[in-house]
C-alpha cells in the first residue's frame, strides 16, 4: 500500500498510467517466499533458500495456482457468460520459487487494471513478461505443469504458442522468445471459486453462501443490525430513496403511497400483510435469516453466491482503491483471525518447520 501511495497519483490511484501493481508486489513476493523457506543470504536475493522444502510441500499438487487461458476464452465465449471452465487452468507442478512467483504473477493480472494494458509487450513493466517467459520455460521443463480444470489434461501450449495475433507480437518467429506472448490472465476472469472436490476450503474477502466449507466473514445478522454505525444507516437510506424514485415510475414507491393518502384524506387502514415466510442458510458455519421477498445474495458461480450487503461493498470499495496501513492491518487481521478460528475448529491447524536436516 505505501509503494501505491508513493508512485499514483491521488486522482486515478492504481489506474495511474505506467502503474503496475503487480510489478510493485513481485520482487516482495519472491524475497518473503525464499525467507521462508530458510534463505539467509540477502547478498545474493536469499538464493540459499531450501529448494527440497519448497517441493515438499507443493508435491502431489497440493498447491494449485489458477489462470484462464486467453486463447480458450475467445474460443467460447459467445454470450455474457461470468462461468467459463473451459478457460480455467491450472499450475500444479513447480521446480523453484520463480516458478510459483510467475504463477502468482499472472493469477492476479487484469490488463489495466493491476498490471499493464500491453501486457508483455509493455515497455516500463516486465513483471508480465518475466512470468510469461517463466512459465513458457516450466512447460518446456514439465509438460504437464499446467492443466485444463475439467479433464486435467495438460494444456498443449507449446503446439499452438503463437496464433495469427500472437505472429504480430513475436515477428512472425516461433522460436523467438525474447517477448513472450501472454496467454495468461487472472483465473477469477473465468472461474472465481474453483473447487477440486467436497473438502475444498473456499476463502472468500467477501461474505457469502457457499457450497463448501468457507473461511470469509460473517453475513450480517438480525443480532448485529443494531450496532450499525450512523454512516451506514445514511447510505441505506439513501439506497432506499434511490431505489424509491425508481419505483414511482411504475407508481409503487413508497412516497407516492404517502401523496396519495395525504390528498385522500383518512382512510379505512388495510388489513396487516402477511409476513413473509423466512428461510435459514448456513453461512460461515453460522445461521443466518432471510427474507425471500428481497435478494440478500447474488449467485456468482455454481458454488458461491456473494452477500448483497454494506459489509461487502465496502470490501469491494476498500479493493478498488489504495488504503492506508491501519486499515490494511485491520483487513489482514480479520482475515488472520477467521482463518485461524475455522482451522483450529476443524482441527486442520498444521504447523511448518524450515529448520533443515544437518547432514551427517
Amino acid at each position: 500500500s505505501q509503494r501505491t501511495r508513493e508512485k499514483t497519483s491521488k486522482l486515478m490511484d492504481v489506474l495511474t498510467p505506467r502503474f503496475s501493481l503487480i510489478d510493485q508486489v513481485e520482487d516482495l513476493l519472491r524475497v518473503e517466499m525464499k525467507k521462508a523457506l530458510g534463505g539467509t543470504d540477502e547478498a545474493n536475493g536469499y538464493d540459499d533458500y531450501d529448494v527440497d522444502l519448497l517441493l515438499r510441500r507443493t508435491e502431489g499438487g497440493s498447491l494449485r495456482i489458477g489462470l484462464m487461458d486467453r486463447r480458450q476464452l475467445s474460443r467460447v465465449v459467445t454470450t455474457y457468460e461470468v462461468y467459463v471452465p473451459e478457460a480455467y487452468v491450472y499450475v500444479n507442478q513447480f521446480r523453484n520459487v520463480e516458478d510459483v512467483v510467475a504463477a502468482s504473477v499472472l493469477s492476479s493480472f487484469l490488463p489495466g487494471l493491476t498490471g499493464p494494458l500491453q501486457g508483455s509487450n509493455c515497455p516500463h513493466n516486465a513483471s508480465v513478461q518475466r512470468a510469461s517467459r517463466q512459465l513458457s520455460q516450466l512447460m518446456r521443463a514439465i509438460p504437464h505443469a499446467i492443466r485444463q480444470e475439467g479433464s486435467h489434461q495438460p494444456v498443449d501450449i507449446l503446439s499452438h504458442d503463437h496464433n495469427d495475433d500472437d505472429k504480430d507480437n513475436n515477428n512472425g518467429d516461433d522460436d523467438n522468445d525474447d517477448v513472450p506472448y501472454t496467454h495468461f490472465y487472472d483465473g477469477g476472469l473465468a472461474h472465481l471459486f474453483p473447487i477440486v472436490n467436497d473438502s475444498t476450503i473456499i476463502v472468500s474477502p467477501f461474505n457469502g453462501i457457499f457450497s463448501n466449507p468457507c473461511i470469509c466473514p460473517p453475513m450480517p445478522t438480525a443480532s448485529n443490525a443494531n450496532s450499525t454505525s450512523s454512516n451506514e444507516q445514511s447510505v441505506a437510506r439513501e439506497a432506499k430513496r434511490f431505489l424509491d424514485s425508481i419505483m414511482e415510475q411504475f407508481g409503487r414507491g413508497t412516497s407516492n403511497v404517502v401523496d396519495q393518502k395525504e390528498k385522500k384524506g383518512p382512510q379505512e387502514a388495510p388489513p396487516p400483510p402477511k409476513e413473509p415466510e423466512k428461510r435459514s442458510r448456513t453461512t460461515n458455519n453460522r445461521t443466518s435469516t432471510a427474507l425471500p421477498s428481497f435478494p440478500s445474495t447474488i449467485r456468482v458461480s455454481p458454488v458461491a453466491e456473494l452477500g448483497l450487503n454494506l459489509d461487502n461493498l465496502e470490501t469491494m470499495r476498500r479493493m478498488a482503491l489504495s488504503s492506508d496501513d491501519a486499515t490494511m492491518e485491520a483487513y489482514y487481521e480479520k482475515g488472520y483471525t477467521n482463518a485461524k478460528h475455522f482451522l483450529r475448529e476443524n482441527h486442520l491447524l498444521t504447523k511448518f518447520s524450515s529448520i533443515r536436516a544437518v547432514p551427517q
